[in-house]
């Protein structure tokens, strides 16, 4: 028996019907930290989540999707160990956020990455990124107050 009271023949026949954990691409790659205080929530629905199954998307509190960027390089490669900001407008909107990181001693990396598909998959012209490489906050213009945002996402609102 196992702890729960399950029978060692259950859980066997559990991992033979579903071929074991890595065939949940929803729990590897879709995990959000869906309550986390670090993160600035939306009022939006969130974006249905399935262990089966995963759906590209940069929900504040997930992992952001994985793509190729032109070239051939991954935009993982473009992210910081620390805060990173992706912008798919690189056309100044940025500003007010990066400004509000400075201010406040966070190291963040501002890239810039014009690749249309990708900023499709990506869904936001600006998407900022904590150091663990989750979506902290995302929209397609600075935000109202971007000192309370940078407060928010690094632990002090």
């Amino acid at each position: 028996m196992l702890r729960g009271g399950a029978p060692v023949e259950d859980v066997g026949a559990f991992i033979d019907a579903s071929r074991g954990e890595n065939e949940y691409r929803g729990i590897e790659l879709g995990y959000r930290h869906g309550d986390s205080p670090v993160i600035c929530h939306e009022d939006a629905p969130e974006p249905v989540w399935t262990p089966h199954a995963y759906t590209p998307t940069t929900w504040p509190g997930g992992r952001p999707p994985s793509v190729l960027l032109d070239g051939g390089r991954s935009i993982y490669d473009r992210f910081a160990a620390s805060f990173t900001l992706v912008d798919f407008a690189g056309d100044g909107r940025a500003t007010p956020l990066l400004e509000a990181a400075a201010a406040q001693g966070v190291p963040l990396r501002h890239t810039v990455v014009a690749d249309a598909r990708a900023r499709r998959v990506w869904e936001r012209d600006l998407v900022l990124l904590r150091p663990d490489h989750h979506v902290a906050w995302r929209a397609n213009t600075a935000p109202p107050d971007p000192a309370a945002v940078v407060r928010r996402v690094r632990g002090a609102a």
